[in-house]
């Protein structure tokens, strides 16, 4: 398996891994855009604790993809790192077809 492909599937093990709070608001931050605030609202909860959960959701698919590839990996590119945390995360949405706030995440 190529590494861009192994990125993906690990990015996506990472996803369905998570907590389902913090999935959610990783999908929601990262594939419909939904801002700190609208995902506190959407979730019912504080914005400190949505950024905290998007943050180690992030963090967590980033150690993962680091470990996976080494430090050298080409993740050392954040937008890198977030194109395929937006792919996966549009893929888990499909799949579970959760909403919130009328969006799907």
């Amino acid at each position: 398996m190529d590494k861009k492909k192994r990125t993906e599937s690990i990015v996506t093990e990472c996803i369905e891994g998570m907590m389902p709070l913090m999935r959610k608001a990783t999908i929601g931050y990262y594939f419909n855009n939904l801002s700190i605030k609208e995902l506190a609202v959407a979730l019912n909860t504080e914005q400190s604790a949505v950024y905290s959960l998007v943050a180690e959701g992030r963090e967590v698919i980033k150690k993962a993809v680091l470990s996976n590839h080494g430090e050298e990996s080409h993740l050392q590119n954040n937008r890198y790192l977030y194109t395929e945390i937006f792919l996966s995360c549009g893929e888990e949405a499909v799949k579970t077809g959760v909403k919130v706030s009328g969006k799907k995440i």
